[in-house]
């Protein structure tokens, strides 16, 4: 005989516990009930909010925002210039805006000088229509009103091992012309340390004097370092020019050294001739003196 379950027992409340009472024969009565209720949980006392203080903290005024100094495709351009704010506005000049020409061909013009996104109407435009061109393209080349053309007779290198900065050269020659290679001065050397010298003194104290050389990069510049330390010269310009982009030493700016060797064979992409057979294979043989041959090749180079 299989048992039923029964109801479930009752659950009571924790809060509450039922007792039964007995009678006086101890036999208990649960006819009645006797309730005794928990004691209820002591709630602490609130703590009073806490005191918060107001700090007046002065007010910061930002500064007006710059006027746009023109507009380029429609845009404002901002020159960024802190300032400029105060300042009375730049004078009105005309600037070609770098970019997609008109329909009819006609270059987009704003009349206020802008920053980094126009350029003077006076610089050469090379850009195609459409294209876009960065600020180191823009970079104008400044015609030297002196140049120093320098020959030496350089060392012959018979150990590989050797150093060409710790071997002396021989036969110094300089010429100094002007922007129109009219011969200005001319003369020979014999002694190193007294070339060299003559030769500081000429880039350092003529304005914008550009040194044109026949392997200049891997013989005279490192060469009179050594000299300068060894008899106390001042290199001057030689060493550090203001110019971030250019000085005597750059390879791939003219600016102030032409070294026709090294710009004739494409940066070392061959290996260049000699002065004498460049010459030669050019003008032919002449009976000049190498420095002289070393101006009419680079007049060539700068009228082509």
């Amino acid at each position: 005989m299989s048992r039923i379950p029964g109801p479930p027992p009752r659950l009571m409340r924790a809060s509450a516990i039922t007792k039964p009472v007995g009678d006086a024969d101890g036999i208990p009565d649960f006819s009645a009930e006797k309730t005794e209720a928990s004691p209820a949980p002591e709630v602490e006392a609130a703590s009073p909010p806490a005191k918060t203080e107001t700090v007046n903290r002065p007010s910061v005024r930002l500064p007006p925002r710059p006027v746009p100094r023109g507009t380029v495709a429609g845009r404002p351009v901002q020159k960024f210039n802190p300032s400029s704010i105060s300042a009375p506005p730049a004078k009105a000049e005309k600037f070609e805006a770098i970019g997609p020409e008109d329909a009819d061909g006609a270059k987009k013009t704003v009349s206020a000088k802008a920053s980094l996104v126009t350029r003077p109407l006076v610089v050469p435009n090379n850009t195609k229509p459409g294209g876009r061109v960065s600020n180191f393209a823009k970079e104008k080349v400044i015609e030297s009103p002196t140049h120093v053309f320098f020959y030496q007779t350089n060392p012959i290198i018979a150990d590989d091992g050797v150093s060409p900065m710790l071997l002396p050269a021989s036969d110094f020659q300089m010429l100094i012309t002007d922007g129109d290679f009219k011969t200005l001065h001319e003369e020979d050397f014999s002694d190193e340390a007294a070339a060299y010298k003559s030769l500081l003194d000429v880039l350092n104290n003529r304005p914008r004097a550009q040194l044109v050389s026949f392997e200049g990069r891997m013989f005279i510049l490192p060469r009179i370092n050594v000299v300068a330390l060894k008899h106390g010269l001042t290199l001057g310009l030689v060493a550090r020019t203001n110019d971030r982009y250019a000085s005597y030493s750059t390879r791939f700016s003219q600016q102030y050294h032409h070294d026709v060797a090294d710009v004739i064979s494409n940066f070392g992409a061959v290996k260049a001739p000699s002065l004498l057979e460049l010459h030669a294979a050019i003008l032919g043989n002449e009976d000049k003196k190498p420095v002289e041959k070393l101006k009419d090749i680079f007049q060539m180079m700068k009228s082509a």
